[in-house]
Parts: C-alpha cells; sequence; structure tokens
C-alpha cells in the first residue's frame, strides 16, 4: 500500500511539473536572476524618469519661459542687446561663482585657437543677452553659451562648449543620451546650490592672464 501511495505521489508531481506552461519569476535560490534584475533595474529608471519630468514640469510651470529657439543672431536687431565681437563663441556666466571661475579657467587654458570670449552675466551685456532668450538673470541657474549666433543653456550648453574646445573634452558628448528634461533638472540642482557648495570667487579679478583677455563686459 504504501508503494503504491508513493507512485500515486509521485505521478501527481511529474504531471505538474510537465503540464501547462511553466513560469519564470526570475527569482532563483534565494535572489534575483539575471533577467530579474534586468526588469527591477528597466522599472526604477522609468519610475525615475518619471519623477523627473513630473519635477521638471513643475519648475517650467513656476514663471520659467527660455527661448532657445530664436533665429541666429537674433540680438543684433534687440535694441536693448549692445553689440559685441560675436564672430566666436561667447559663454555668459555668474562673475561671483567660484564653479564658473573654475569653469572659465577651463575654457581658457583649453581654447588653442584662442576664439572664446567669457561674458560676466552680471555685466550689462551679459544681463541683456539673458532677458533677451527668456531667462532671469538673477536665477542662479542661468547660463548661456552663444555659438554661431545660437543660444543654448543648461548641461546642453557644457556638451557643447566640451565639443568646441575638442580633443579629450570630446567624452563628454556621452551626456547626450541623457533625456533634455533630466538634464536641465540636474543642472538646475547642481546650480541652485553652487554657492554652498564651491563658494564665491570674482571672475573678472582673477589673475590668470588667459582668462582676463577673454572677458567682455
Amino acid at each position: 500500500m504504501a508503494n503504491a501511495n508513493q507512485t500515486s505521489i509521485g505521478s501527481m508531481r511529474k504531471s505538474s511539473k510537465t503540464s501547462g506552461p511553466r513560469i519564470r519569476t526570475g527569482y532563483k535560490h534565494g535572489c534575483y536572476s539575471a533577467y530579474g534584475w534586468r526588469q527591477m533595474v528597466a522599472l526604477q529608471y522609468a519610475l525615475s524618469v518619471v519623477r523627473l519630468s513630473i519635477l521638471y514640469t513643475r519648475w517650467c510651470n513656476c514663471g520659467h519661459h527660455m527661448n532657445m529657439d530664436k533665429p541666429a543672431y537674433s540680438y543684433r536687431v534687440d535694441e536693448t542687446v549692445p553689440d559685441f565681437a560675436d564672430t566666436g563663441p561667447c559663454t555668459v556666466m555668474d562673475a561671483h561663482c567660484s564653479l564658473c571661475a573654475r569653469g572659465a579657467k577651463w575654457i581658457a587654458h583649453n581654447d588653442h585657437k584662442k576664439e572664446f570670449r567669457i561674458i560676466p552675466l552680471q555685466s550689462i551685456l551679459g544681463n541683456a543677452l539673458m532677458v533677451h532668450y527668456g531667462l532671469n538673470p538673477e536665477d542662479p541657474s542661468s547660463w548661456l553659451f552663444i555659438e554661431s549666433g545660437r543660444a543654448y543653456s543648461s548641461l546642453e550648453a557644457f556638451v557643447k562648449v566640451a565639443t568646441r574646445l575638442g580633443g579629450v573634452w570630446k567624452i563628454f558628448c556621452i551626456l547626450r543620451i541623457i533625456p533634455k528634461h533630466v538634464q536641465d533638472y540636474l543642472y538646475r540642482a547642481i546650480a541652485q546650490n553652487r554657492y554652498r557648495i564651491f563658494g564665491r570667487a570674482d571672475l573678472c579679478n582673477i589673475p590668470d592672464p588667459e582668462v582676463r583677455k577673454r572677458i567682455l563686459t
């Protein structure tokens, strides 16, 4: 009788294993399989993008109306923008920010063609360019890169600068794989805390001849 019962139970187990589709749970021997990990990481990434999209949308609805799609050299017909030498690339950056001062040094010492011009945000020209492109000069995250008469801001501007400098700095082009709204959110998060993290500096009085000869006010 015992042998008959064991045979019956074994047959039932074998039948349950072979009948019906097998469900892959992604969990085996107390740990996630590679298949399960990929699903989990993809889900977490998607949720992070959604959260950042919501935060960025809220930020855009708080009075920030950037207009980077203006025609090339549109500032030339804007009477509020003073004339300036725009034959080469120009950056508009905060003259009181230590991080921006480091950025100015980085540009100056890697600009082998000597074509960049650095415009302090606090100057009349810097303020006028910011307003022209719909940026708030008082906003700590405001900065511009102007190339061939077109303006760029946020992390996109940084990538453009690195590309223009060329050489090893082109590696930063990899940042383009990050969705645009995520780039903007990450840049703004750093920019809003740059005084607290990096401190302050006086860009116009940096004792660096390479920087000083590129400053345009």
